[in-house]
């Protein structure tokens, strides 16, 4: 018999480990008990959900974004939807309850905690042991690698990767199990087109908001009053979910009433916002959820700067291109782009230019940590100041402030009026109400004008310049008064104005003689018209000896002086002086300019009130000329 074939296994009487071949060498490895056992063995357990928070009874509102998510979770296998939104928004929640709509359709549903890799090893091996009570005793790495290997032989299982710090994190994880469905939540809002569709979060709209305070606080425990109170706290609390939670069971607990809980949101906000009475988790407050999110900004200096400033403005709608004077453009669209990314603003859809949002809670907060600071100073504030008082300034204030640009910087001025404390209020801040001020007069919005004149004047006062205040606020509340037609409060002022002025400036100065005309402007709207035309009839020889025949203020003083000879009967005198007046600007301006069509309307008028319509054509002919270009 061949020697090799005496070798084979399959003779003789061999038992064991039998070794063939020439040379063979054995290497012998001894599975402990309790050893993994094949993936591809192990069934699906029933049930298999697993959740820090299931379903919520008190789930408010998401309906559209709940039907998005369905429709990427009922794709083909591999489908990936990302959550993205700032902290306190409401992506885990989202995520819970759309999950727990699949439990019996997919198996395992379960959440992990996708900060970084050792959180995403850790909820695999719970995961592993949860299939295979077995692997309990198995190190945390076997134990993960084994719950990888499983995913990969089985089908129809939904994992939920909640607050993944960015895409780097779970791309790997994704890449390896391609036969699930996965929801992945972050504050990360860009990077994600190779892994998914992206959600972003919104808060929730002011209805859903209310219903879940309601539900939380109690609807037996709150009266018609309390709802519209609660409506406000809803609307201070910017809509946030957590917010609106936390403030809810607070309200419950200590027996609040919503108007006292916006009481002392306003008095104490970084108190109010870091309370976790009412919360399960002390690290579950407002305050540190979004300071968790804040830190990302560590290291990033222009980003925390901008992010200091914006806390000023209003919410909404603040134009990029107001931070150009900070620094260079291409450094702020760089900082602007890390605080989008890390979700603690966002871009406005649909604006003209790049604007952003912030949310309200987070702009209360910087304020409050600033005020908390160890110097205690408020330098943002000042930039902020500065920032608007340069962009509402770049034209004269009397001119040129009726465009949609400026507009839409007053909601800005507003909120940091509203912001700022009356001891860290600056010349700056008196320069920003003044412009302010002059831009709303010329809107017609009397009331607001007045406000901030009257803020620019309280300044001024408290800062030093006397009792009085500035001369020229004096005149700004005078013009103010005048377009409101009181012509004794319109005096007074323009008063005041002339005499703080005089001893500050020579008689020759611009500023005295507008002051001069103005308060005769308001002598004559008082009725008294011989005193209007002595110190008018002045007022236009010293702006001719002093500024020259062809300069605005002369046209103004010639043409008002005109007016107090209309209305007091002598008509004649009255359109010599018009027509002077039309000439030059004419002369010096142009057809086309607005106070040149201002003129010629006002002859026009003139002819057609005194009977003469052949007199007024030419007139309004030029005026419609203007009026058609």
């Amino acid at each position: 018999m061949d020697q090799g074939f005496e070798r084979s296994v399959l003779v003789g009487n061999n038992t064991g480990i039998v070794s063939t071949g020439d040379n063979a060498s054995i290497t012998q490895i001894t599975l402990a008990p309790g050893a993994p056992k094949p993936t591809a063995a192990v069934p699906t357990p029933p049930d298999v959900f697993g959740f820090h928070s299931g379903k919520s009874p008190v789930f408010s509102g998401r309906i559209s974004e709940q039907k998005h998510l369905k429709g990427i979770l009922g794709g083909p296998s591999g489908s990936v939807a990302v959550i993205t939104g700032c902290g306190g928004v409401g992506k885990t929640s989202l995520a819970a309850q759309t999950a727990s709509e699949y439990r019996g359709t997919y198996n395992p549903v379960w959440e992990i905690s996708a900060g970084d890799a050792t959180q995403i090893e850790y909820g695999l091996s719970r995961l592993a042991c949860r299939i295979d009570p077995g692997l309990v005793d198995q190190p945390s790495e076997v134990a993960a690698e084994w719950a990888r290997a499983w995913l990969q032989t089985h089908d129809d299982w939904l994992l939920v990767l909640d607050n993944a710090s960015s895409p780097r994190d779970v791309r790997a994880l994704l890449s390896q199990l391609p036969r699930g469905r996965f929801i992945v939540t972050s504050q990360q809002a860009t990077g994600w087109h190779h892994i998914g569709p992206v959600m972003p979060l919104d808060v929730l709209d002011p209805d859903a908001a209310l219903g879940l305070l309601v539900t939380i606080a109690g609807r037996s425990a709150l009266n018609s009053e309390d709802l519209s109170d609660a409506a406000l706290v809803c609307e201070e609390l910017g809509y946030l979910p957590l917010a609106i939670e936390l403030a809810a069971a607070n309200i419950a607990q200590t027996r609040t009433r919503p108007r006292h809980y916006l009481e002392n949101l306003s008095a104490a906000p970084l108190d109010v916002l870091i309370d976790h009475s009412a919360s399960e988790d002390s690290a579950h407050t407002v305050a540190r959820v979004l300071q968790a999110n804040l830190k990302r900004l560590s290291g990033h200096p222009l980003a925390e700067e901008l992010l200091r400033v914006m806390a000023w403005f209003a919410p909404d709608g603040i134009p990029r291109s107001l931070f150009f004077r900070m620094e260079s453009p291409q450094a702020v669209r760089t900082a602007v782009g890390l605080l989008a990314k890390y979700s603690v603003i966002r871009w406005t859809e649909g604006a003209d230019e790049p604007t952003l949002n912030v949310h309200r809670l987070v702009q209360k907060l910087v304020i409050a940590w600033s005020r908390t600071s160890p110097d205690g100073t408020f330098e943002s504030s000042f930039t902020a100041t500065d920032i608007l008082c340069q962009a509402l300034g770049n034209e004269d204030p009397e001119e040129g402030f009726k465009t949609r640009w400026r507009r839409s910087l007053m909601p800005h001025v507003d909120s940091l009026t509203s912001k700022i404390k009356a001891s860290d209020e600056t010349l700056g801040a008196a320069a920003l109400y003044r412009i302010s001020a002059y831009f709303l007069l010329r809107q017609g919005q009397l009331g607001q004008a007045n406000y901030y004149a009257q803020r620019a004047h309280q300044v001024t006062v408290r800062i030093g310049a006397g009792p009085s205040g500035s001369p020229d606020i004096q005149n700004l509340l005078g013009q103010i008064q005048f377009a409101a037609e009181n012509a004794s409060g319109a005096t007074e002022h323009f008063k005041w104005a002339l005499d703080e002025a005089t001893p500050r400036f020579s008689e020759d100065s611009r500023s005295v003689l507008t002051y001069r005309v103005n308060y005769a402007r308001a002598i004559l709207a008082g009725g008294d018209h011989s005193a209007a035309i002595s110190m008018l009839d002045d007022a236009v020889s010293d702006c001719v000896n002093i500024l020259g025949g062809e300069d605005p203020l002369t046209f103004t003083a010639r043409a008002c002086l005109g007016l107090a000879y209309e209305t007091s009967g002598d008509i004649a005198t009255a359109m010599s002086l018009y027509s002077q007046v039309l000439f030059d600007r004419l002369h010096t301006l142009g057809l086309n300019h607005e106070a040149t069509a201002a003129s010629s309307a006002l002859l026009g008028g003139v002819h057609l009130a005194n009977g003469d319509p052949s007199g007024a054509i030419p007139y309004l002919l030029i005026r419609n000329s203007k009026n058609s270009r």
